[in-house]
């Protein structure tokens, strides 16, 4: 008789296949999960001789003075790495005035984005719409790390989101990818604030998903607290305003028509970051991809072409020589490969772009906190971001000049900006018959705009 046949080994499930491709990837890399013994995974910190010597993380654990500093897990090997690569240049220090910010390109950030991360992103954005948040210029932001990123990470770990549902294979590691991540932001904050004390990376990072429009000029953040972009498909890059085309301090209080002498949060805004003060046009012919910060201004002649080429064809999806589109919206022209890398500090007015390039715009963004004493380092708040037309708030300004600032920028929709129902109705009435209202009216409004929302 024929001998029986031996049992067949079960099949493999995706699952289970997906998982072990996972796990022989971090073998390979040589990762290991992190444990409670390991050192605070979002701080780069000079050591107390560095400190004491006027020296900072630069010196101390980028330049390996010594070895007692605190730095984000990997750190060391990343720096190694990185230093090898066959593209690599010694980075830029910081400028030697104005705002701080870099621009490097995904062949030397030392960060390799894995398809299935971003795949993982973009297919929670998609099936999970409901826990995600439209920010401004449409994007959809999924918190992958930090307090609010437990949905994302049991998506990513093949874990049910709802009671009753079937679990899934795994998509990615993304503690892996964001501890890379960290790494690259902390190596080139070491460079651009190497005398710092401490660089503490937030425990917040979300990516933001599609790029439907691109967003009003602004500035974010409060003092000493920075942002990092990084690209995590190949699209548009972030947009900030040329480094020559800001006015002086002087010029902008004049511009705007708020008093020298204020002390209020908007004057002070004014300060760090002038730029505001202008126009609207003004100000987006002078946003550019970061790529080109440093770049000569357009010639009148470019300025020329783009506005007659824009004639007759409103919302023009391609742009101009100037840069901007047929709305003297500012257009990116430039695409920037996954991986590539932008960190700015809270002084930069930057916007981010409309898509350019097939596909979602998809990026990873986070902030830290650059420390040159003992102070405690600051959170990222989303309330912390401040449009041109936010300064008609400061008391110091006339009536007339925040109706007519307002009215100024009435197309990129102000009001949508004000949370409370109260601010934003006077928001709208201002900035879309502003010009029309009566003296009385105009007050009232103004006032409602001002006063403080109810908590």
């Amino acid at each position: 008789p024929a001998r029986p046949r031996p049992p067949r080994a079960p099949p493999i499930s995706a699952s289970a296949q997906r998982k072990a491709a996972l796990d022989a990837e971090d073998a390979a890399d040589g990762w290991t999960p992190p444990s409670e013994a390991d050192a605070d995974a979002r701080c780069l910190r000079a050591c107390d001789a560095c400190r004491a010597a006027g020296l900072g993380v630069k010196a101390c654990l980028v330049d390996k003075r010594h070895a007692a500093g605190v730095a984000p897990r990997g750190f060391a090997k990343f720096c190694a790495e990185v230093r090898a690569a066959p593209a690599y240049r010694e980075p830029d220090g910081p400028p030697s005035e104005g705002a701080v910010c870099a621009a490097v390109q995904a062949a030397v950030s030392g960060v390799a984005v894995p398809a299935h991360f971003v795949d993982a992103v973009k297919e929670f954005a998609n099936r999970e719409s409901k826990l995600t948040t439209v920010i401004q210029g449409g994007r959809r932001s999924v918190y992958v790390d930090g307090g609010e990123a437990g949905p994302f990470r049991d998506f990513a770990d093949g874990g049910a989101l709802r009671k009753g549902e079937r679990r899934v294979s795994r998509r990615t590691n993304a503690t892996k990818f964001l501890e890379r991540c960290r790494c690259a932001i902390a190596y080139r904050a070491a460079y651009l604030w190497p005398r710092s004390h401490a660089i503490h990376l937030s425990a917040d990072m979300l990516c933001l998903v599609g790029a439907p429009a691109a967003q009003v000029p602004h500035v974010d953040l409060i003092p000493d607290q920075c942002q990092a972009v990084m690209a995590l498909t190949r699209q548009a890059p972030t947009l900030v305003l040329r480094k020559d085309a800001s006015p002086s301090i002087e010029e902008a209080f004049a511009k705007v028509g708020i008093d020298a002498g204020s002390t209020t949060k908007w004057a002070d805004l004014v300060r760090a970051a002038p730029a505001l003060a202008l126009g609207r046009d003004e100000i987006n012919r002078g946003m550019v991809d970061a790529t080109r910060y440093l770049d000569p201004p357009p010639t009148d002649e470019e300025v020329a072409a783009a506005a007659q080429a824009a004639q007759g064809r409103r919302r023009r999806s391609t742009a101009g020589a100037g840069g901007v589109d047929g709305d003297c919206r500012p257009v990116s022209r430039d695409a920037w490969d996954a991986g590539s890398l932008f960190l700015a500090d809270h002084r930069l007015v930057h916007a981010g772009p409309r898509c350019t390039q097939p596909g979602p715009r998809v990026v990873l963004f986070t902030t830290f906190t650059v420390q040159s004493t003992e102070a405690e380092a600051a959170t990222y708040d989303p309330r912390d971001q401040y449009m041109p037309y936010f300064l008609a708030e400061d008391p110091s300004m006339s009536d007339e000049k925040a109706a007519a600032l307002l009215h100024h920028w009435r197309e990129e929709k102000p009001w949508d900006h004000y949370p409370d129902t109260d601010q934003s109705l006077a928001v709208k009435l201002l900035a879309t018959r502003g010009p029309e209202l009566s003296e009385e009216k105009r007050r009232d409004a103004v006032a409602r705009m001002r006063a403080t929302p109810p908590e």
